[in-house]
């Protein structure tokens, strides 16, 4: 839906009650529309943000008096004292029933859990987000009164003076009801087009037409699948002034006129110096199954120079021969269309696949209240939704309220610093709270900073867990975005994470359509599952993917002395597995566990179902012919393998396939079923094959499989360190049913920790002397179940006076206490934890020092000063937090 319908912009006459100058629509028990109009008219046309008021009826008992009004629905109460006079803080009061919360207007919501934010151009970490609709103070308010009013011709204009109308949310702490009721209200987020999921590639750069096409053989030969391409600003002519020097193009105008000229921002027509053909390019990325996209910057407006030039002067009464600049008028209805048919539609027909549209230049236009950055959106949106065969998206900057109908958004310019990757997690789940559920940032970063493989590395990690990776960087020669350009570690890393994103896009694209239906957010924080814990609304750089993963991204740089990334990761209450290893680690609790480079946290749930693509190179466009089921036991569930043909707008009218896959886990079995798929079939390959895969489970005593109630015999292989149960690829029609029931009668969770894997793996990492870590490694079984040992070490470095003399180096003493105490663990009788007390006390400096060294000798027999090499805190910290699974903080 591109425009909204008058008809269910219409609320109910059962929902509608009107005293004095007061109208108040119950649309839902939590949910009330207030208006106030002093000449008693009251505005039924959509506006900017609600499209439809037609909610079904809401239980309430209304009471009126002369001049009040009390309205009770099962939730909420509302009570206006003199519906005469304009909604104030001292006649007007929304309480819930229980007394949760009280509102009236002008109250502040200090408990506001925020949105999302127009750009983040230019930020380098946090900065201030819009309020959202979900707060903990149990409601929230939209505060529609400003909006503009559709017409039925398509259009907006002003409101017609009307002062107060605002939508109150009363939902307490039931998050994604309002949610759901927010797009009930304003509409649905679309359905995207599957080939939106995959690796985006953009950069500004002044790439040629060979350029383009060399880059995308390149992506090819390196093995990294590719979605899109978008090509900046210059694709257009950009140098005016030098443009108007040529003698062929001043021949075409008067040598009285002086051209026009501009800052080369705006442009709508090719630069052939670049791109000497580009309907050859075009051709060559769509036989690459690569789409393609360009940069809009139009507010400049038409200048002589473009090629549309007369034709748009023509249609607007203007005389081209003047030369004269046509001012970009996105508020002129005129204007538009000439701009959308003249300009942008013959490029759509060359195979330009959608626009990137780069506002940067305010919020104001020559219609009084319009955001030109909203409008922009919803035309662009519109205009291309005309086309059935085409699923339409705009690539923009968030708008404000109503946006979510136009995803996808572009976040701006950031900063190359872990402070901006730190933030990008967080803002991008919180921008649930809005319904914005599809945001894309430059990935890496887009400028200043400095080169840092490391942070490069992680970002692109987020990125796969984000709802578009897209890789982008300013105009700096010295900035590289392209894995293959760093070093061997950091891009076979990267190229296997970027294979990962797309082979994940049959999981992704599942949860697209239920955002489209049932309003789940791709990224959602975590307080919408779990609003009554605390733990929920502190760790906000984790988010749920999807319906089956929690994601906690590595967002600060590892400890140089361990070589890993230390992460605190909330799970909540449950069974959950590490997704690459299959670990069971229980919930309710924090954890803390330290990463290499090339890992990511990543969670499933107990009974996690997630449909992935076994070949990563075709997923974008096709649906697969070899899905792969990564399960997880634990619990029951139930996922809906979502399919369709990707791009057009049949899913609007129910063109799709569905597979339901059910999961039945007890204490000693799993059974999977993928039942038979219903719906439109016709997209689906021919000889699809499943391929299971079963994690985190035990090795099984028997494996019984039924293909539509027959036995079937499917070879299967275990993997004991990865604890993964795989079964041999099977070839099911969609009308087929396959069922399999993996037993083992002594447990189905494999319930080993992993533990001692983690600590051999810290301690290669670790920088200390190989002796060190074989003495740990030796006395790991006693570390394990004797963590005080290395724990009471922690509690003297907490406790340790501050007050030693001034000549005393610190630090020594804490990283003396800590080699003292591995020493006494590896050989505990060579010093007692009271010798060591007191030894330490106001040691005089060469007395401090000859304790060095008498450890020293003591470990490695010689006094040399260079064999010392005590673990230092983090390195210990490291250790206690790998063995106890427990966060510890240092005074």
């Amino acid at each position: 839906m591109s425009n909204p319908s008058f008809d269910q912009a219409q609320a109910f006459e059962h929902s509608i009650v009107t005293h004095g100058n007061v109208r108040i629509t119950v649309l839902t028990a939590r949910l009330f529309r207030i208006e106030y109009s002093s000449v008693k008219k009251f505005e039924d046309r959509p506006t900017q943000v609600v499209w439809n008021r037609q909610f079904p009826e809401v239980q309430m008992e209304i009471n009126k008096t002369d001049n009040s009004l009390e309205i009770t629905t099962s939730v909420l109460k509302l009570r206006f004292l003199n519906t005469m006079s304009k909604p104030l803080p001292s006649n007007l009061i929304i309480t819930e029933i229980n007394e949760e919360f009280i509102w009236h207007p002008n109250k502040k919501d200090a408990d506001n859990l925020k949105g999302t934010v127009r750009t983040l151009d230019e930020a380098d970490g946090k900065i201030s987000l819009e309020d959202g609709l979900i707060s903990r103070a149990g409601w929230s308010v939209i505060d529609d009164s400003k909006s503009l009013i559709f017409t039925q011709e398509g259009w907006i204009e002003p409101r017609k003076k009307q002062k107060f109308d605002v939508y109150f949310f009363g939902y307490g702490i039931e998050y994604q009801e309002c949610l759901n009721d927010y797009f009930k209200l304003s509409g649905n987020v679309p359905m995207l087009p599957r080939w939106i999921l995959g690796n985006w590639w953009s950069r500004y750069w002044e790439y040629s037409q060979k350029g383009v096409e060399q880059l995308v053989k390149e992506f090819k030969e390196q093995d990294i699948p590719l979605s899109i391409f978008i090509i900046d600003m210059d694709w257009h002519i950009t140098d005016v002034k030098n443009y108007w020097k040529n003698p062929e193009h001043r021949e075409k105008v008067s040598k009285k006129i002086i051209p026009p000229i501009h800052d080369g921002w705006t442009g709508f027509t090719w630069n052939e110096d670049l791109f000497p053909n580009y309907k050859e390019l075009l051709e060559f990325l769509k036989e690459q199954n690569v789409r393609t996209a360009l940069n809009l910057h139009p507010a400049t407006g038409i200048y002589p120079h473009e090629i549309q030039y007369s034709k748009i002067s023509n249609r607007l009464g203007r005389d081209p021969k003047t030369c004269k600049a046509i001012e970009f008028d996105i508020a002129n209805q005129k204007f538009a269309k000439a701009y959308f048919e003249e300009i942008l539609h013959p490029y759509q027909k060359d195979g330009i696949d959608f626009w990137w549209i780069d506002w940067q230049q305010g919020k104001k236009a020559k219609l009084k209240g319009l955001d030109p950055l909203w409008w922009l959106n919803h035309l662009h949106f519109e205009d291309l939704s005309i086309d059935p065969e085409r699923r339409p998206f705009v690539f923009s900057r968030w708008g404000g309220l109503g946006n979510h109908r136009y995803p996808i958004g572009f976040s701006g310019d950031t900063y190359i610093t872990w402070r901006s990757l730190a933030f990008q997690p967080h803002f991008t789940s919180t921008a649930a709270n809005v319904g914005y559920f599809w945001w894309s940032h430059d990935i890496g970063g887009h400028m200043g900073g400095s080169e840092d493989a490391e942070l490069y590395t992680r970002w692109i990690q987020f990125g796969c867990f984000s709802p578009i990776l897209r890789l982008h960087s300013t105009k700096n020669p010295f900035i590289e975005k392209l894995p293959w350009m760093f070093d061997d570690e950091t891009f076979a890393i990267t190229k296997s994470v970027l294979q990962l994103r797309h082979q994940l896009i049959p999981y992704i694209y599942s949860i697209a359509w239920l955002s489209f239906a049932k309003n789940i957010p791709l990224c959602q924080p975590m307080y919408y599952r779990y609003p009554s814990n605390e733990s929920s609304y502190s760790f906000i750089d984790q988010y749920f993917f999807g319906t089956e993963l929690l994601v906690a991204p590595i967002i600060s740089p590892m400890e140089p002395t361990i070589g890993l990334s230390r992460k605190e990761i909330w799970l909540p209450d449950g069974q959950w597995f590490d997704f690459n290893t299959g670990e069971c680690i229980e919930g309710d609790k924090v954890h803390v566990s330290y990463y290499f480079k090339n890992e990511i946290p990543i969670f499933a749930k107990a009974g996690a179902i997630i449909p992935i693509s076994h070949y990563y190179h075709e997923s974008h466009i096709s649906n697969p012919e070899l899905i792969q089921l990564l399960v997880f036991p634990g619990s029951d569930n139930q996922f809906i393998l979502y399919e369709d043909d990707g791009t057009t707008q049949k899913y609007l009218s129910g063109d799709n396939a569905q597979t339901e896959i059910n999961l039945t886990s007890s204490q000693d079995s799993v059974s999977l079923e993928i039942c038979a798929t219903k719906g439109d079939v016709s997209t689906l390959p021919k000889k699809r094959k499943f391929e299971i895969v079963i994690k985190g489970i035990t090795k099984p005593k028997t494996i019984q499989c039924e293909l539509d109630e027959n036995k079937k015999e499917i070879k299967w292989t275990f993997d004991e360190k990865t604890r993964t149960l795989s079964l041999e690829p099977t070839l099911l029609r969609p009308n087929q049913k396959l069922l399999c029931q993996i037993i083992q009668s002594s447990g189905i969770i494999n319930q080993e920790s992993g533990i001692e894997e983690k600590l051999y793996a810290l301690l290669r990492s670790m920088q200390i002397p190989h002796n060190l870590k074989s003495d740990l490694h030796k006395i790991r079984d006693k570390l394990i179940t004797d963590v005080y040992i290395l724990s009471d070490s922690l509690k003297i470095f907490s406790n340790l006076p501050k007050n030693i003399d001034s000549s005393h180096n610190y630090d020594t003493v804490i990283k003396l206490i800590a080699f003292a105490y591995i020493l006494s663990a590896v050989q505990p009788k060579l010093l007692e934890v009271s010798e060591l007390k007191n030894m330490l006390g106001k040691t005089p400096e060469n007395e401090l020092k000859r304790l060095v060294e008498n450890f020293s000798l003591l470990y490695s027999g010689s006094a040399n000063m260079k064999d010392i090499f005590p673990l230092t805190t983090p390195q210990l910290q490291a250790i206690i937090e790998t063995l106890t699974q427990q966060p510890l903080e240092f005074q």
